[in-house]
């Protein structure tokens, strides 16, 4: 009798210590789970984590200054974003949106935003070296003093672009659309624009025309 008291107080115990480690473990595993769930809902958790962050919602984001070398935004929404300054050298943002996005100084050199929108944008001083935008709807895009030398453009929309004083050195513009965009002060040196669309195009005698002559260019 005295044996069976024993035995099953043993098997109690040892059914108390397993409830309470299943207890522990699924603890564990709850609280697991919000980290990998942040990652994966959260996208700034996955830009963050992964430097990529495809066809995430990412409007009104702060990214001023932001090392974002290299990231993987294809199909992104940064509407609005405020990217001033922000590092985006090599990143790939094909068919991302931007339109009215803050990119004033940033550095977007040799950036892929192929069939990218980006009106109304402000790209005032940016880096937008040998990137690039084919397709690309940069209509009312300011780009001021914006450094585009060597940029694919072919078949891009700038229509009522502002390029003034912007370098345009090498520039590929073929089938471009620039009807109305502002070329006062812009080099245009070597830059390709057959069968560009220049109706009411603006320049003054500081553009540089892709025959490296300076004046009001005769298309």
């Amino acid at each position: 009798m005295v044996m069976e008291e024993k035995t099953t107080a043993h098997r109690s115990r040892n059914r108390t210590a397993q409830l309470l480690v299943a207890l522990f473990v699924s603890l564990l595993l709850l609280l697991g789970v919000p980290s990998r769930a942040t990652e994966r809902d959260d996208p700034l958790a996955r830009l963050h984590a992964t430097n990529a962050c495809v066809g995430c919602y990412l409007a009104n984001v702060y990214f001023v200054g932001a090392n974002l070398l290299g990231a993987n935004l294809d199909k992104a929404d940064l509407t609005k974003a405020d990217l001033r300054k922000a590092i985006l050298i090599g990143a790939t943002l094909r068919e991302a949106k931007l339109d009215g996005a803050n990119l004033q100084g940033a550095n977007l050199g040799g950036v892929d935003l192929r069939n990218a929108r980006l009106r109304g944008a402000d790209m005032n001083g940016a880096t937008v070296s040998r990137a690039n935008l084919m397709m690309a709807d940069l209509s009312g895009v300011n780009l001021k003093g914006a450094k585009l030398d060597f940029v694919n453009l072919e078949g891009a929309n700038l229509a009522g672009a502002d390029l003034a004083g912007a370098d345009l050195y090498e520039a590929k513009l073929t089938f471009a659309e620039l009807q109305d965009a502002d070329l006062r002060g812009t080099d245009l040196s070597a830059a390709d624009l057959t069968a560009a669309n220049l109706n009411g195009v603006k320049t003054d005698v500081r553009t540089t025309c892709p025959d490296f002559k300076t004046g009001s260019c005769e298309w």
